[in-house]
């Protein structure tokens, strides 16, 4: 049974070599808190009878608290997993070209909210309607800091006490287990499901409106797929339905995608332009799926909505920041020029890498591990665009297998312990844990990540 006496006190740990190494990282008031926080974790759990930590790993979680407690803890990483919009992994990468033209916006002052011409208080909204407008073809814009803030901004400002209408297939779950009835219900609104899980008709929704209806709400299954016998009202249909009855027609695009770059798969995902051409009034959507930006949201479409929703005290509770806002203005910009979009766009870039350019790039990091006497084989792989878009979409990639000798229990262990190290080096390489085997996607990897594995792993070896 453990025993108080075997816990480590301070002054011993400060004194072990691994220790004193983290002082230069975090500082010295940083790390002792860390330790003291630790060792009184330790001092409750032997109440318990559990055993004390090994030493190592009691270093170990010192080293991550202290991680935590210096803002250390939020790193870069390698995506090998072949899931382009990865949401554990950030979503949307901005790319370098991104970063370089807006660090002169970030490092110093702006006319953030600043009228340069009349020398007064601006609008930060003034930076970015206007090329929103051009490529959505909207009547005007609004940015915040979420598509949920946009669904909840919407809702609350038009339907609060009232009933919205939308068909029970589409009341889908987002990020984070939150779920669509969970926002109308913080919004103040009464929900209305019509139709059944795989059928709703336009009739279904005319059925349901009463004098308490304040819209319609259809939302995108970005995020998850129906087939079968299925059939929904399409935005024409439901257009009509509220032009009837003198309601709008609010659109939950989700994946946000403003233009279909040529000859990427994405011919089936509906776009901006064409949801507000088809009779949405308001189509709300994410910047950092498949419009290829930072994490926002957007709301467009008519003039007086717009108006409406940008007197709302709620909205500068939900503005977006000065940094997502540049970033979302140099990507907007991106869309003025149809030759360079799938260059400077990272999500599009990654989706036009060629068969022969992944084979490759599979090839090269499978022929640099073999030379460092690690056995692995290169082996078609399946990406996906992720990010709660495009569900059924199946990229066509090539993966690094590593093949370790041994029984399947062995192999198992291995690939397990493997994927676990590298999450915890300088720069953490998040690969594919599958069967127990471990596979590198290169659909995800930007230049130069593939000599980091090799060396990440070299290392790993030694």
């Amino acid at each position: 049974m453990a025993d108080f006496k075997d816990i480590p006190s301070v002054t011993e740990l400060l004194k072990k070599e691994e220790v004193i190494s983290l002082i230069s990282q975090f500082g010295d008031s940083v790390l002792k808190a860390a330790i003291r926080n630790q060792l009184n974790l330790i001092r409750y759990t032997v109440k318990d009878g559990v055993k004390i930590i090994p030493i190592e790993s009691l270093i170990s979680e010192i080293n991550k608290q202290a991680a935590a407690m210096c803002g250390a803890s939020f790193k870069g990483v390698i995506n090998s997993t072949g899931i382009i919009l990865h949401t554990n992994l950030g979503r949307s990468p901005l790319g370098e070209k991104m970063i370089d033209a807006i660090r002169p916006l970030m490092s110093g002052y702006s006319n953030l909210e600043f009228d340069l011409a009349a020398g007064h208080r601006g609008s930060r909204y003034d930076h970015i309607r206007e090329s929103l407008k051009h490529i959505t073809n909207a009547e005007d814009v609004l940015v915040v800091n979420n598509n949920a803030s946009a669904v909840i901004l919407a809702l609350s400002a038009f339907c609060k006490g009232g009933e919205v209408i939308i068909s029970r297939g589409e009341l889908i779950e987002i990020g984070g287990s939150f779920r669509l009835p969970e926002i109308f219900e913080f919004a103040g609104c009464k929900l209305i499901e019509v139709g059944a899980t795989n059928k709703t008709k336009p009739a279904d929704y005319e059925k349901a409106i009463t004098e308490n209806t304040k819209a319609i709400l259809k939302v995108h299954k970005s995020n998850f797929a129906q087939i079968g016998f299925t059939v929904e009202a399409d935005i024409p249909e439901l257009s009509e339905i509220c032009k009837r009855h003198n309601i709008p027609l609010f659109y939950d695009q989700g994946s946000g995608l403003l233009r279909k770059p040529a000859n990427l798969p994405l011919e089936d995902e509906p776009d901006v332009h064409t949801s507000l051409k088809q009779g949405a009034d308001l189509v709300m959507f994410s910047c950092d799926k498949l419009l290829g930006g930072p994490q926002g949201g957007v709301l467009a479409g008519k003039k007086e909505l717009i108006k409406v929703l940008s007197q709302t005290p709620l909205l500068r509770a939900i503005r977006m920041s000065k940094m997502d806002l540049a970033a979302l203005s140099w990507v907007c910009h991106q869309y003025m020029q149809d030759d360079t979009l799938k260059a400077n766009i990272p999500i599009f870039s990654i989706m036009d890498k060629s068969q022969d350019t992944l084979r490759s790039d599979a090839e090269s990091l499978a022929n640099k591990l073999k030379a460092d006497g690690y056995n692995c084989e290169v082996v078609v792989s399946s990406g996906q665009v992720g990010g709660g878009t495009l569900p059924h979409l199946r990229l066509d990639s090539f993966a690094v297998a590593l093949k370790p000798s041994g029984s399947a229990k062995e192999k198992k262990r291995f690939a397990e312990k493997l994927h676990e190290r590298l999450r915890h080096i300088d720069t953490p390489i998040i690969a594919i844990l599958r069967e127990g085997e471990i596979l590198f996607d290169v659909l995800t990897l930007f230049e130069g990540q593939i000599d980091i594995i090799v060396e990440a792993l070299r290392i790993e070896k030694a």
